[in-house]
């Protein structure tokens, strides 16, 4: 997964899901934390790498980009764990259109804010 492409591998990650449905409810209801932290260290990882990216004057600390990195990816599994939970009723096309939207809202947002520093 990369900044380019994530909201495509979300996509793909929640259709897969959805195939499967019954075998990732049944996990998330067995074993939900083991589920959760993969998604977790998967989407966190894509998170630094984007904040990164966006931060490219260096202005946030290490610290800084990893927290947010984490906030974004707690939000993230967040909204699939419901997903799943209230039985995949969205259509995974949806649901990743609705987090690419959050998330350029979000870089306008940092973008704006970076400007006024200047």
């Amino acid at each position: 997964m990369s900044l380019e492409n994530w909201n495509e591998k979300i996509y793909e990650l929640l259709n897969n899901m959805r195939r499967e449905k019954v075998f990732y409810m049944n996990t998330i209801k067995e074993q939900e934390h083991t589920f959760e932290s993969y998604l977790y260290e998967m989407t966190k990882a894509l998170f630094s790498e984007a904040i990164e990216v966006l931060d490219e004057k260096g202005r946030l600390t290490y610290e800084e980009r990893d927290f947010d990195a984490g906030f974004y990816a707690y939000g993230l599994c967040g909204v699939i764990m419901d997903w799943v939970k209230e039985g995949m009723k969205m259509e995974p096309k949806e649901v990743s259109e609705r987090l690419k939207s959050l998330a350029r809202a979000t870089e306008r947002i940092g973008y704006i804010r970076s400007q006024a520093e200047l």
